[in-house]
């Protein structure tokens, strides 16, 4: 009796470690499969990072080639008249909108993309539908969207410093102003929104010198 109450127990001991195995090759199976998924899921997302970046990129190069032919225009009517254009008498920019300053211009983390690249503004924290001003007099060179930029405003205020000197206005949620129309300093031409590749409500503020990004705070 005490024999088979033995090899009861030794039964009953090996029901249990099998259902202690049975339970570990599910959990580690269950592992792999989420490390499975989860590789999956940052492929995906490294694949469409590099897809919005191509993306990015090619939009700055159409951009670019557009503005080329203003900047040229500009330079040349300087080079004849042997000064600036600049149009406005205030030699500086105004700030664009009544909002603090979130983000400086400078490398940074990026919210949405998640690693480290220049960050080619300034940012303003303002609510959406908050007005934004024109920073200079000038003219409104391209009004556009953006899958990165959103809605997006150029204005291009001609030769300061001896340079081509445009500003844009990006993430708007609506516009005020068509292409080609004339604005004054102050002037309201667009909206605060979050559109594009935004994370709330601000704006993004850049300023363009002969086509390249700079420091805006150079400027205001």
């Amino acid at each position: 009796a005490r024999q088979k109450a033995r090899a009861e127990e030794n039964v009953a001991h090996m029901a249990v470690l099998e259902a202690q195995a049975e339970a570990q090759q599910r959990s580690v199976a269950k592992m792999v499969d989420e490390n499975s998924k989860a590789r999956k899921e940052a492929d995906a997302a490294l694949q469409e990072d590099k897809a919005i970046q191509a993306e990015f990129e090619r939009e700055r190069g159409e951009l670019a080639r557009r503005l080329q032919k203003i900047i040229d225009e500009e330079l040349r009517k300087a080079g004849e008249t042997g000064g600036d254009t600049f149009v406005d008498s205030v030699s500086t920019l105004s700030k664009p909108v009544a909002g603090r300053l979130t983000s400086k211009y400078g490398m940074r983390k990026h919210p949405i993309l998640g690693y480290y690249r220049m960050h080619d503004g300034m940012d303003f924290g303002a609510r959406c539908g908050t007005p934004i001003w024109a920073a200079a007099s000038g003219t409104v060179v391209d009004r556009y969207y953006s899958r990165g930029y959103g809605n997006r405003i150029v204005v291009n205020h001609g030769v300061k410093r001896g340079a081509s000197l445009m500003t844009t206005y990006n993430h708007l949620s609506r516009f005020n102003v068509k292409n080609g129309q004339k604005v004054t300093r102050g002037q309201v031409i667009g909206y605060v929104g979050t559109t594009g590749m935004s994370t709330g409500c601000h704006l993004h503020f850049m300023v363009l010198r002969n086509g390249q990004h700079t420091n805006p705070a150079n400027w205001l």
